[in-house]
């Protein structure tokens, strides 16, 4: 497939000759460009800055406070992204061919695997994507597969997930730039995805008010959409929350297992672990119930942006498995979004003509295993004291500030806070956009973009503790509650001011 965007490099070359040369020209770019190859629009640079306000790259940045979707890299992320890139330079130099697809995807999988603690025989149930988004689209495909029976897709918190959750649910196209594509239409219908057959549920996490609503009450509600479907003869397919923007978590890992045994056949469950910020464990115990588990390596985690995997649970494994057996394949428009390399062996005959591979999504998780080995090098509780010291000294310096508003969350590394207008009312998520745009055009500046609490109601901004956070602040072994009260110091030394200037306005 020819590409003629820039941002976008096509490997789908008719020889290996072409192939290594197509991917050398490619791997020669500069290394932030490299990191921007097969995202989609919300990454691409207009006049320097992406669709989030952000440049490509912030080599130095005032504070690495934020853990978001765009946050861009600084220097220590490109070097990790460089000698990755080296290295492989290096092994087609050195051989004067370019690896296999296998090859090219299995130092990213092992470190998928290292970082959750599942073994490497999990390798074949490990799929590489652009983005979470990317996952639920994938899921969707996957679920329609191998029957004619229409699907009931149930989100849960999609206002609190990416902004194309209910497009990629729904089998649409979420962003006008795929990584393999240089232009399709908005919410236009996946190629060979029958869409006619989904219907999308949105189950809230929050009440009218913005509270957090009750796991009973959630959990009940999604429950009477999953009996009506399966009553009417449909696939169901139900998106569960394993940590929103603002730390939500539903539903639990018993209620995946006791529906998922109930309804074998016709249900399957995907969880939305984008933010990584509960424990392995508990993403593991999801596994065990029998949810596939959809997670990033640019939040809390700290890549560059648009960096995802999707751990398939078994019975999903074994959809896509039969239907590869069977000659069946997913919908052809998926090879706009996926390349050969984010496949595992078993189901390379999923999506058909597939480009090579997606030179930058492997250098992304290259930066994820780098940062994930620096954290690791930081004692577990140095940095458990440093993030909740980091969160607690910022929470009560930005309540200080006038004009300042404060959202309790349900994760220790976020902190949540808006901004009030000039009638002291909580800024919408409208106004907020344009005080997020004053604020992230500061030189340095990382925070999470606006949130909706309630639909057209009050709207939050995140400061998101991430790894990099940690592993660039971390000075005090033993005490490392100082480092998070001096890092505290440092944010509300730059919040505080822009806030207040926001505020004023």
């Amino acid at each position: 497939m020819t590409n003629p965007d820039p941002w976008i490099a096509s490997l789908d070359c008719a020889t290996p000759a072409k192939l290594v040369k197509a991917a050398l020209r490619s791997l020669q770019r500069p290394i932030e460009e490299l990191l921007l190859v097969g995202a989609d629009d919300r990454q691409v640079p207009v006049n320097g800055r992406n669709r989030y306000g952000f440049p490509i790259a912030d080599l130095t940045p005032h504070f690495r406070g934020s853990s978001c979707t765009t946050t861009p890299p600084d220097a220590i992320a490109l070097g990790d992204a460089a000698r990755w890139r080296d290295d492989l330079v290096e092994t087609i130099n050195a051989a004067g061919s370019f690896p296999s697809t296998d090859a090219l995807r299995a130092p990213a999988v092992a470190g998928i695997l290292d970082l959750l603690g599942l073994s490497q025989r999990h390798e074949a149930n490990v799929v590489l994507t652009p983005s979470g988004t990317d996952s639920e689209l994938f899921m969707t495909a996957l679920s329609l597969g191998g029957h004619e029976r229409r699907l009931r897709n149930i989100l849960v918190g999609s206002a609190e997930a990416g902004s194309g959750t209910k497009c990629a649910a729904s089998g649409r196209a979420f962003s006008q730039r795929t990584p393999f594509a240089a232009c399709v239409e908005l919410n236009s219908a996946i190629d060979g995805l029958a869409v006619d057959r989904v219907s999308v549920v949105d189950i809230e996490l929050r009440d009218h008010r913005g509270r957090a609503r009750r796991p009973f009450d959630v959990e009940a509600e999604i429950e009477a959409h999953v009996e009506h479907a399966l009553e009417s003869g449909e696939r169901v397919l139900v998106h569960a929350m394993a940590g929103s923007k603002t730390g939500i978590c539903q539903i639990s890992p018993a209620w995946v297992q006791a529906w998922r045994s109930r309804y074998p056949e016709a249900l399957r469950v995907v969880v939305d672990a984008a933010q990584v910020r509960i424990s392995n464990s508990e993403l593991r115990a999801y596994l065990r119930a029998g949810a596939s588990v959809s997670l990033t390596g640019s939040k809390s985690l700290s890549a560059a942006p648009f960096c995802g995997a999707l751990i398939l649970d078994t019975a999903s494994l074994e959809d896509a498995r039969n239907l590869v057996e069977g000659g069946e394949h997913l919908a052809q428009g998926l090879r706009n979004y996926f390349s050969a390399a984010d496949l595992p062996i078993g189901l390379f005959g999923l999506i058909r003509d597939l480009e090579h591979v997606d030179l930058g999504l492997l250098a992304r998780w290259a930066v994820a295993r780098a940062e994930t080995r620096r954290r690791l090098l930081v004692p577990a509780i140095d940095r458990e004291d440093l993030t909740i010291r980091l969160h607690d000294e910022l929470v009560l310096g930005l309540d200080t500030i006038p004009g300042v508003c404060v959202f309790p969350t349900s994760s220790p590394s976020i902190v949540a806070f808006s901004l009030l207008n000039a009638r002291s009312e909580i800024m919408g998520k409208d106004a907020l956009r344009d005080a997020y745009a004053t604020l992230v055009a500061e030189p340095g500046v990382h925070i999470g973009q606006p949130v909706e609490l309630v639909p057209h109601g009050p709207a939050v901004l995140r400061f998101a503790i991430g790894s990099a956070t940690i592993t660039r602040g971390y000075e005090t072994p033993g005490d490392a509650a100082l480092d998070g009260a001096r890092l505290a110091r440092e944010a509300l030394e730059v919040l505080g001011p822009l806030c207040r200037d926001v505020v004023l306005v």
